[in-house]
């Protein structure tokens, strides 16, 4: 590149459900426009799936609101989507704790998705997306372009299994017979995750899990896997 070329503007495709939050992502991308080259808009992972099939995208930027009931297929594909397309940046607006629920990806945490806080002011998200155009996929993922957190709980694969599927209300499927679980263990994983977290109730841990103005004055917790 010249030192008076331009670096190549970003393809970017959104998946968002209709709502503020969509609104909101939009007109930022509008301001952002000079770095995007396209833009294509979806509303749910079968038809993100079919978008991303017929054309790449540099920079994939979702949600988890509208797919909460088949959060394993959407952690899936984007894990199969990236070992594939490892120059595509995925940006994932996330609840308190979807760095723990991407855990059911087999990727390893740098070659999954940036996880960026749902309440991200709009202002920071376009500084993303400048920066991602003036550099690569890789070097932008190494730059620290958002703060991770160090972790400090440990929580085993059967705990995040129960959490993943309590957030999204679908405990009962870990206890059909290819779900793994029965009813005994399930309740006997789930106790010790929640008093690794620090509640002591469904309330508290689905405030904590969500973000919930129920736990106003705690911080979600930062989370490891037990390699054990």
């Amino acid at each position: 590149m010249s030192a008076t070329s331009l670096p190549p503007r970003l393809r970017v495709v959104v998946m968002m459900a209709p709502g503020l939050m969509r609104e909101g992502t939009l007109r930022v991308l509008e301001l952002a426009r000079q770095a995007i080259a396209s833009l294509t808009v979806v509303d749910d992972l079968l038809t993100l799936r079919q978008t991303l099939s017929q054309g790449g995208a540099d920079v994939i930027l979702t949600g988890l609101s509208g797919h909460r009931d088949r959060l394993r297929d959407f952690f899936l594909f984007y894990s199969h989507y990236l070992r594939f397309n490892i120059d595509t940046t995925w940006l994932l607006y996330s609840e308190p704790l979807t760095p723990l629920l991407t855990t059911l990806s087999p990727l390893a945490p740098h070659e999954g998705p940036l996880c960026l806080p749902h309440d991200l002011q709009p202002h920071l998200l376009h500084d993303l997306l400048q920066k991602r155009q003036a550099m690569s996929h890789l070097a932008f993922m190494n730059s620290d372009s958002f703060p991770r957190m160090p972790a400090n709980i440990v929580l085993s694969w059967p705990e995040l299994q129960v959490l993943s599927h309590f957030v999204c209300g679908a405990l009962e499927h870990l206890t059909t017979s290819t779900g793994g679980f029965t009813t005994k263990t399930l309740s006997a994983h789930k106790r010790s995750a929640m008093r690794k977290l620090g509640v002591c109730c469904d309330q508290q841990l689905h405030a904590l899990l969500h973000g919930s103005r129920l736990c106003p004055a705690r911080r979600s917790p930062d989370v490891v896997v037990s390699q054990g």
